[in-house]
């Protein structure tokens, strides 16, 4: 009876074991035979090039394209606005070409322009809004538009009155805003804590102009950003002039004291 009852654990146990080698096999054969996880959708719109930013100059031109990957939609434009571009002609403007390309074309950029420029599905191909699928599929980029440095209706020569408080007119353009600094006759002037010179926006303050003050001023530009730099400068021919030339060119070169 003992010899029995050890050959039944073991046969018992056997059967264990291969029960349990079996429901693997099951599960790895099951699992061999399941598809591959699903490839996230491609994206309805694409642009050419493909950037989020892109930065160009005053005046600068280009074109940028809105592809769509189905035939059966259409495409539109919205600039910074939130306004729909529809115009074919004009400084910006579309132009709809083969292959499901939309392109946005830019001639003479302008500040105005600066900004997030967006591509969007317009519908389906029987003219039917979705506006689940335009909330879904769109591509933008933000325009940059920088401004070369100019000095605009600058006099490179302008006169003061001696004795008075005078100021070096520059007025300095650009975008991004350029940083300003004055020399003098080659030198430059510091004007922090200065009690003579004062540094403004549209120009160089002058306290109490005297003829030591004459000569060369040179009005210096210059911007340093992430993507570039640059620089420029213009130098003012500063003339004083004395109080007796100013009252002969009032009195006709009389002395105004007499009668």
């Amino acid at each position: 009876m003992d010899t029995l009852a050890a050959l039944c654990s073991l046969l018992f146990l056997l059967l264990t074991q291969n029960a349990a080698i079996l429901g693997q096999l099951d599960n790895s054969i099951r699992g061999s035979g399941s598809p591959p996880p699903a490839k996230p959708p491609a994206p309805s719109l694409r642009l050419q090039p493909s950037t989020p930013s892109i930065t160009h100059f005053v005046n600068d031109s280009f074109i940028i394209f809105c592809q769509t990957v189905q035939k059966d939609i259409d495409t539109k434009w919205r600039d910074p606005r939130g306004q729909t571009r529809e115009n074919t002609k004009g400084r910006v403007h579309i132009e709809k070409k083969t292959m499901g390309l939309l392109a946005l074309v830019f001639e003479h950029i302008s500040l105005d322009d600066r900004g997030n420029w967006t591509c969007e599905v317009n519908g389906n191909g029987n003219g039917n809004r979705n506006v689940n699928v335009e909330r879904e599929f769109l591509a933008s980029f933000e325009l940059l538009v920088n401004q070369k440095i100019s000095f605009g209706k600058t006099e490179q020569v302008q006169s003061v009155r001696e004795g008075r408080d005078a100021m070096v007119n520059c007025f300095v353009e650009g975008m991004p805003k350029p940083e300003v600094s004055w020399l003098y006759n080659g030198e430059y002037i510091n004007t922090v804590n200065s009690t003579k010179h004062n540094r403004l926006s549209n120009g160089l303050y002058i306290t109490n102009v005297s003829q030591a003050d004459a000569g060369e001023y040179t009005c210096r530009a210059m911007r340093i950003t992430p993507t570039f730099s640059d620089s420029d400068q213009i130098t003012i021919l500063l003339r004083i002039q004395r109080d007796s030339f100013v009252k002969k060119t009032l009195y006709g070169g009389k002395n105004p004291a007499l009668p």
